[in-house]
């Protein structure tokens, strides 16, 4: 039986280790991949620190490019496009039932409460075993949406849509942007910049970027913001909403979208948020208390939205969006640098401490 290199993490905190994996028999049931390259997410960082709960041992990641290996008769990518083997294909990482209430009536499979999301809810010890995209290959389900790349557009640029990008765009499609907002971007990691970006093609009026990282913040300001504040230089909310009601103008943000993944963040929206405002925490993973006056969400008239992972037309209008601005944004600099599997502690160390954004696993080629 052919075998393939993953990396398995035992136990959180822990080492992670290069095993040899026997490859399963594909079946009717599952579409192999032969992962070509796997970006960091924070997500990653979080498991690894014990910070978010997983089933252990597990093979992280869920950011990824790859090649089709194998494929049952007849496959299809999301478009109703051929599989085959050597196409170039990205895919969603939750692995949805597509039957029950939540993916059929609400048409959030992002939410199915039979999910497997590959990386964070599949373990290593779930058939078939290859559940992460740190490894050679990965065994992906029917009825994950796989879309098939027919663009040049180097990996590590593509892959974070399969996360990062798509997560940003359901969660400010979520607030319904409009032309004459004025938005309010907190957190300047991968998410805040992809924010920055896609309100900027979308128009948005003005867009604010704060963080406590003057590096982030200069690099959302190549992202699309328009003003940054690190907060920092803040001592208190007051002080943070006279500066925004300053760039901005009239009451401050019209809408606020959170993605530092702190609680104490999204009081900060809330706290600032012009009235008839909205805001969105997008893919927070550490649970936490919000704290907030329910008197003053009904007199300012405000809307709080949370928004998690993402829907396969968000998967699709990120790859779009890539292709359309690739020589507009420095993707490239996103990516703090390339790694192996045999990195991987290391890089995720490097994300923990905020001296990368992201970094890029080259698994096969």
């Amino acid at each position: 039986m052919v075998s393939v290199k993953a990396s398995v993490l035992s136990d959180t905190n822990g080492k992670f280790s290069l095993k040899e994996v026997e490859v399963p028999p594909l079946g009717e049931r599952y579409i192999r991949v032969n992962v070509t390259t796997a970006t960091t997410c924070g997500t990653d960082v979080h498991i690894w620190k014990g910070e978010l709960p997983a089933p252990m041992p597990i093979i992280l990641g869920h950011e990824a490019v790859g090649r089709v290996d194998e494929a049952p008769a007849n496959s299809k990518d999301y478009l109703g496009k051929p599989l085959k083997h050597g196409d170039r294909v990205i895919w969603g990482f939750v692995d949805p039932c597509n039957r029950c209430y939540v993916c059929t009536i609400e048409n959030l499979p992002s939410s199915c409460p039979n999910r497997r999301a590959y990386g964070i809810t599949a373990g290593f010890n779930d058939y078939p075993h290859l559940n992460g995209a740190y490894a050679e290959a990965i065994m992906l389900g029917l009825n994950t949406p796989i879309f098939k790349l027919e663009n040049d557009i180097d990996d590590e640029i593509v892959s974070p849509v399969s996360c990062a990008l798509s997560s940003v765009i359901k969660g400010i499609s979520v607030l319904n942007p409009r032309l004459i907002d004025r938005a309010l971007v907190i957190g300047a990691g991968p998410l805040g910049i992809y924010a920055c970006a896609y309100l900027s093609e979308l128009g948005v009026s003005k867009i604010v970027s704060a963080d406590l990282v003057d590096e982030r913040l200069k690099m959302a300001s190549q992202f699309g913001a328009d003003f940054t504040i690190n907060m920092k230089e803040h001592q208190s909310v007051e002080s943070i909403k006279r500066e925004l009601q300053r760039l901005l103008g009239d009451e401050g943000p019209t809408m606020v979208v959170e993605v530092a993944g702190d609680t104490r963040a999204v009081d900060l929206g809330i706290e600032v948020l012009s009235r008839g405002g909205r805001i969105a925490t997008v893919g927070a993973v550490v649970k936490g208390e919000v704290r907030y006056d329910s008197l003053m969400f009904i007199r300012r008239q405000i809307s709080l939205r949370g928004s998690l992972a993402y829907e396969p037309r968000h998967m699709l209008e990120g790859i779009r969006f890539i292709e359309q601005t690739v020589d507009k944004y420095p993707y490239r600099k996103l990516i703090g640098g390339t790694y192996t599997l045999a990195d991987l502690e290391r890089v995720l160390n490097e994300m923990r401490e905020k001296r990368i954004i992201k970094g890029a696993i080259m698994v096969t080629r």
